[in-house]
């Protein structure tokens, strides 16, 4: 099929909805459990940022990968695709920016950096595995 979705898409597609899902979960229900572990000390009147963060990896994150992953064609997750590249690159640029200025905990930002980086790269390769009209 012309339009189909690439395997390497959907490879994506499985391996994000599920860091998401436990990511997601993990910094929405426990959010202050998460932060020591990344090394933050004052989060306690982070509390609702947090808990928002981990709600948008569930619920952005989690779901339109959840919904890539069902796609029949390429028409109905390149928009996805083309989001989650932008969103990373942005992402891993400011959490590089954050390890460079010494702002924040070194093991939160590198780890984010690096998760973000790695699905930049994912996410740029099933882009030019895209079909492409003839």
């Amino acid at each position: 099929m012309h339009n189909a979705v690439p395997g390497i898409c959907r490879f994506v597609f499985w391996v994000h909805l599920l860091v998401a899902a436990v990511l997601g979960e993990k910094i929405l229900v426990f959010p202050g459990l998460v932060a020591e572990w990344l090394g933050y000390r004052a989060w306690a009147e982070w509390i609702p940022v947090i808990r928002s963060y981990g709600a948008m990896i569930l619920g952005i994150g989690g779901v339109t990968s959840y919904l890539g992953t069902r796609a029949r064609g390429w028409d109905q997750v390149e928009f996805i695709v083309r989001g989650e590249i932008v969103y990373l690159l942005l992402s891993t640029v400011v959490l590089l920016i954050g390890l460079l200025q010494e702002s924040g905990p070194t093991l939160a930002s590198a780890a984010m950096a690096g998760l973000s980086l790695l699905f930049l790269i994912l996410f740029f390769v099933a882009w030019l595995r895209r079909p492409i009209a003839s």
